[in-house]
C-alpha cells in the first residue's frame, strides 16, 4: 500500500497571519497595536507571505528536484532515444567498393524531413551471396532460396547442432575493401520474449562457439583447406541473437578465387537451434538523429544574460562514451585534424599544446608515417586514420595525469590503471580526445564557439574558442567561458561577467554541431524506399527498402515515468536475498530463455550430503525449442556458456558471503508399463496414440507436472497412482492396471535425483478391448502394443 502524501499547503496567508497575531500576546505582551497600520504587523504579514510561497513550493517539488532526488536513490531518467532502422541495399552491379562513413545522411523517399544517419563505418561492396549451404551430420543441404518459401527461415546448422557443423556461403565477386560486414537476421517468431541484451554484452557467453573461416586452398591442392577469417565484431554473439559480423576481408589469391565463407560449430551446443532469415551484405544501419554543423547564432551583446536560439530542438544529448571502435565519421574534417597535429607547434598555445604533441607522438608510435610532413589526398587514408586513433584509444596507458592538467574528467574514468578495465580505458581515452579535440571529434553533445572567422580550417583554433556547458553558473567565476543549454528548448544562456563571462560586440557566436532528434516521428513503417547519400547518382540501384520498421526512437522519460519505473526498480534491482529474488533473477538473465529455476539453500552439488550455510545452488533449465518446429527434438542440459551466463548475472547482485551454484537438470528417462482396457469400440491404434500423447504431456518438464503447464517440479517422485489417472482421461480409456516404472514392481514410485526431470521413453502398454474381456471372460490381454 503507497504512502498518502502530505499536504503542505494547506494555509492560505490570512490564516497564517491570524496564527501569528495570537501568538503576540503570549510572547510579546507589551505590544498592544495588533492593528494593520503598525509596523510590526506588517512584518508579520510580509513573513506570513513568505512562509506561504514555501509551503507552495515544498508542496510542488520541480522536476529538477525529482532529478536530484532520483539521483540520490541511484535512478537517472531514460534519456530520449533516436529511432534505428535496417536497410538491404542491392545494386545491379556496384562498380567499386564504396566507403560510408558514421553520420552518413539517409532518407526515406518521400519523408526527407525526418532524416538519419548512419550508425556505424561500413563498406558498401561488390560481394553478393549466390549460394548458402548447411552441412551437418554428413548432408548438405540448399538453402540459398529457403528465405524465400513457406517458412521463410532455415536452420543453419540442422535440427541437432554438433560440433563440425557448418554453413557454408558462396559469393558472386569478392570482398575488395578492407572490411567486409555480413548482416544475420535470425527467426524468434515463435520464441517467447526476452530480457534483450546491451549493445555490449560483458558478461554473456554464448551457448556455442562459432568459428568463421574462408577457403583457402591453392590450385591443384587435394581437398578443401580453411582458414580462420579474422572477426572485428560479432553481433551476433556466436548466432545467438539478429546482428553483425565484421570481418577483416581476406586477400590471398586463393580467398578472391573461391569466394567462400563458413561458419562452422566449434564446441558447445544451442538450445534452440539457430534459424536465420536472411544473410545480407550491404545491409546499413541508421539512426534518426541530425547533425546540425556552424549554425550561425549572431554576434555577441556585451551584455549580461545573453540568450541564443538554436534552430533545430529538443536536442539529442547522451553524455554516456563509447567504447566501440573509432570512426572516420566521428571526425568532422579530417584535413584539419592532420594539419593541426602536423603543425601543433605553431596552432596551439600552452598547455593545450603539450597535450597535442603527446598524442601526436603516441598516434606515431601505433601509425608510424600516416601523419606525413606534406600528406596526400585523405580519401584514401581516412580509414587507415580512423584504425590508428582506435588503436589509440586502446592503449591503456595514454591517460597520464601529468600530461592532460586542466580536462574535465568524471571521477568515474578515473581509476587506478591496475582497476581499470579495457572498456573504461577507451572511453577515457576517447574522451581525452573530445576534449582536446571539441571542434573535430563530435559525438551526441552541443559545442558552442565564440570568436571570429578564419581564412582556413586548421585556423579556426587561433580564432574561435570552445566554451564549457554547465547546469548553472553558482561556481563560474568573471573569466570563465561558461554557457548553460536547455536541450528541449534549444536556448543557450551566457554568463552576466559576475558569474560567467560575457560575449563581446566584436565575437561571433556559432553552434559548432548539435544534434537533433524527432524522437517518435523516426518509427517509420517498413517497405519505404531509402535514399543513400555518397552513393552516385548513377548507381543503379535494385532495391533499398527497410523490411523491418524502424523503432526505438521515443522522448526523455518525464518525471512522472521515473516515478513509476522507480517503484519497480526498488522491488528488482536490489541484493538478492531471498529464495524468490535468485528465482526471478535467473529467469530474467539478459539475453538467455529461462524456463524455470529453483533455488537449494545451503547446497553445493559438489557435496551433496553437508548442509553448508552460504552456499545457494540455482537449478535452471533452458526452454526447449517448439515442438512445431522440432517435433523430434529431445530434452538436453543447459550449456556450459548457458549456465556460466546466469551466473554471472548473479554474482553481481549476490550477496558478499554468498557463494552461488548454477546446473542444469539431471533428465531421467521414464518408461511405463501396464494395462489399460479400452471402452466398446474403441480403435486400439488411435487409444494407443491418444495413450502416447498423453504421456508425453504429463511428462514434459516445462508445460506438463501434476498441474497441467507449470512444468514437472525439481527432483519430484513420479507415483503410478497419478499415472493411472491420466491414462483414464483418455478418451476410451475404462481403466488401468499393473502401472510400472522404469521395471519396478507395480504401484512402486519412482525416485528422482534432486534436480531430476523425467523425459518420455519407450513405453510397453499392453490394451485390452472391451469385446475381448466379454468373449473371454476374463481380463486377458488381446494384444501388447510397445513404443
Amino acid at each position: 500500500m503507497a504512502l498518502v502524501l502530505p499536504n503542505l499547503d494547506d494555509k492560505p496567508f490570512q490564516q497564517i497571519v491570524d496564527e501569528a497575531r495570537q501568538l503576540i500576546p503570549s510572547n510579546a505582551p507589551e505590544w498592544t497595536d495588533h492593528n494593520v497600520h503598525d509596523p510590526g504587523i506588517t512584518f508579520t504579514e510580509l513573513f506570513a507571505w513568505l512562509a506561504e510561497i514555501e509551503h507552495y513550493r515544498l508542496n510542488r517539488p520541480s522536476a529538477a528536484s525529482y532529478e536530484r532526488f532520483f539521483s540520490l536513490m541511484g535512478v537517472t531518467p531514460e534519456s530520449a532515444q533516436g529511432a534505428e532502422v535496417s536497410v538491404a541495399f542491392e545494386f545491379n552491379p556496384l562498380s567499386q567498393g564504396l566507403l560510408i562513413p558514421a553520420n552518413t545522411k539517409m532518407f526515406a523517399i518521400g519523408i526527407k524531413d525526418v532524416p538519419f544517419q548512419t550508425i556505424a563505418d561500413q563498406y558498401l561492396t561488390k560481394a553478393k551471396i549466390k549460394r548458402v549451404v548447411s552441412d551437418f551430420g554428413g548432408r548438405q543441404i540448399v538453402q540459398t532460396t529457403a528465405e524465400i518459401n513457406e517458412a521463410g527461415h532455415y536452420e543453419a546448422f540442422g535440427p541437432a547442432p554438433a560440433a563440425g557443423d557448418s554453413l557454408h556461403l558462396e559469393f558472386e565477386n569478392w570482398f575488395d575493401e578492407p572490411r567486409g560486414q555480413l548482416q544475420v537476421t535470425l527467426f524468434e517468431d515463435d520464441l517467447p520474449a526476452r530480457t534483450p541484451l546491451p549493445q555490449r554484452p560483458g558478461a554473456f557467453e554464448p551457448s556455442a562457439k562459432i568459428r568463421w573461416e574462408y577457403r583457402s586452398d591453392a590450385p591443384g591442392v587435394v581437398g578443401e583447406q580453411w582458414t580462420e577469417l579474422k572477426v572485428i565484431d560479432d553481433g551476433t554473439l556466436s548466432f545467438s541473437r539478429s546482428g553483425d559480423v565484421v570481418f577483416e576481408s581476406p586477400t590471398e589469391p586463393a580467398a578472391r578465387e573461391h569466394k567462400e565463407l563458413r561458419a562452422v560449430v566449434v564446441e558447445g551446443r544451442f538450445e534452440i537451434p539457430p534459424r536465420i532469415i536472411t544473410i545480407r551484405t550491404n545491409t546499413v544501419r541508421a539512426r534518426q538523429v541530425e547533425t546540425i554543423v556552424n549554425e550561425d547564432l549572431g554576434p555577441g551583446l556585451g551584455t549580461a544574460d545573453q540568450v541564443v536560439q538554436l534552430k533545430k530542438w529538443p536536442l539529442f544529448i547522451n553524455s554516456q562514451i563509447d567504447d566501440g571502435p573509432f570512426q572516420v565519421g566521428e571526425v568532422l574534417d579530417w584535413q584539419a585534424l592532420v594539419a593541426r597535429l602536423r603543425d601543433a607547434e605553431n596552432l596551439y598555445k600552452s598547455p593545450l599544446k603539450e597535450m597535442v604533441l603527446y598524442l601526436r607522438e603516441k598516434l606515431r608510435d601505433v601509425a608510424g608515417d600516416v601523419i606525413a610532413a606534406n600528406p596526400p589526398q585523405l580519401s584514401n587514408l581516412e580509414y587507415r586514420l580512423a584504425q590508428a586513433f582506435d588503436q589509440l584509444i586502446s592503449d591503456p596507458d595514454l591517460y597520464k595525469p601529468e600530461r592532460f592538467k586542466g580536462l574535465n574528467i568524471p571521477d568515474d574514468l578515473l581509476e587506478s590503471r591496475r582497476c581499470r578495465s579495457q572498456s573504461t580505458a577507451r572511453r577515457l581515452n576517447r574522451l581525452i580526445l573530445q576534449l582536446v579535440f571539441p571542434d573535430l571529434v563530435i559525438s551526441d553533445r552541443c559545442e558552442i564557439q565564440v570568436g571570429v572567422r578564419a581564412e582556413n580550417v586548421e585556423d579556426e583554433i587561433k580564432t574561435w574558442r570552445t566554451w564549457q556547458r554547465v547546469d548553472d553558473f553558482l561556481k563560474s567565476a568573471p573569466d570563465d567561458y561558461h554557457y548553460v543549454l536547455d536541450p528541449e528548448t534549444g536556448t543557450v544562456l551566457f554568463g552576466n561577467g559576475l558569474n560567467g563571462k560575457v560575449p563581446q560586440i566584436t565575437e561571433l557566436i556559432r553552434a559548432r554541431f548539435y544534434r537533433y532528434s524527432q524522437y517518435e516521428k523516426g518509427n517509420i513503417t517498413a517497405g519505404h524506399q531509402w535514399a543513400l547519400d555518397l552513393v552516385p547518382a548513377s548507381t543503379p540501384i535494385v532495391n533499398q527498402v527497410n523490411a523491418i520498421a524502424a523503432s526505438g526512437g521515443r522522448s526523455k522519460e518525464s518525471v512522472d515515468e521515473t516515478k513509476i519505473r522507480t517503484r519497480a526498480v526498488f522491488h528488482k534491482d536490489h541484493a538478492v536475498l531471498t529464495r524468490t529474488d535468485y528465482e526471478t533473477l535467473a529467469l530474467t538473465t539478459p539475453g538467455l530463455r529461462v524456463a524455470r529455476a529453483k533455488l537449494v539453500a545451503n547446497f553445493n552439488p559438489k557435496f551433496r550430503s553437508l548442509k553448508l550455510p552460504g552456499e545457494v545452488t540455482l537449478i535452471v533449465e533452458a526452454q526447449p525449442p517448439p515442438r512445431a518446429a522440432f517435433p523430434d527434438a529431445t530434452p538436453a542440459s543447459p550449456s556450459k556458456g548457458f549456465l556460466s551466463t546466469i551466473k554471472n548475472y548473479v554474482e553481481s547482485r549476490r550477496v558478499v558471503t554468498t557463494n552461488v551454484n548454477v546446473i542444469g537438470p539431471e533428465y531421467v528417462e521414464v518408461k511405463i508399463s501396464g494395462q489399460v482396457f479400452l471402452k466398446k469400440r474403441v480403435s486400439e491404434s488411435e487409444a494407443l496414440e491418444s495413450i502416447k500423447r498423453a504421456l508425453a504431456d504429463f511428462f514434459d518438464p516445462v508445460s506438463g507436472g501434476p498441474v497441467a503447464g507449470q512444468g514437472w517440479p525439481f527432483g519430484r517422485s513420479i507415483v503410478p497412482s497419478e499415472i493411472s489417472q491420466q491414462l483414464v482421461k483418455v478418451d476410451g480409456v475404462d481403466y488401468v492396471t499393473k502401472i510400472a516404472i522404469n521395471g519396478l514392481e507395480p504401484g512402486q514410485p519412482l525416485r528422482m535425483p534432486y534436480n531430476g526431470l523425467p523425459t518420455p521413453g519407450e513405453h510397453s502398454i499392453t490394451t485390452v478391448p472391451f469385446e475381448a474381456r466379454r468373449n473371454a471372460g476374463s481380463a486377458q490381454p488381446r494384444k501388447n502394443c510397445g513404443y
